[in-house]
């Protein structure tokens, strides 16, 4: 399995602007990951200052825990604390608009095209 690092843009208490919730998740793919993310976001934490979902998913290692593990899960988070990652390189997409939550690779952002997988 796939270990993400799923970010929402800030947390209640803070607002939008406020440091962000991190999850670690193991998952196959990117949209089992987003999904047991938005899942909790929206029926485990409060959300009437923040959207109740995942902004920024990045990809960035496999699961090679011992004996080797098949369900998907949230492995760590939410966290609120400022948590820095060096992510560089590594697949990550985002979505950004309030109504149409499209997701973009990261890279497409900053002007090098890439298709999303």
């Amino acid at each position: 399995m796939k270990l993400f690092l799923a970010i929402r843009w800030g947390h209640d208490a803070e607002g939008p602007d406020g440091s962000d919730t991190h999850f670690i998740v193991r998952a196959d793919d990117r949209d089992q990951a987003v999904a047991l993310v938005d899942f909790h976001l929206q029926n485990n934490l409060t959300h009437q200052c923040v959207e109740p979902l995942c902004h920024r998913i990045t990809e960035f290692g496999v699961d090679t825990s011992s004996p080797s593990r098949t369900e998907a899960s949230i492995l760590w988070g939410p966290s609120f604390e400022a948590t820095h990652f060096d992510l560089r390189g590594y697949t990550t997409w985002m979505r950004e608009a309030q109504t149409e939550y499209r997701w973009e690779d990261e890279q497409k952002w900053f002007g090098k095209k890439t298709a999303d997988r």
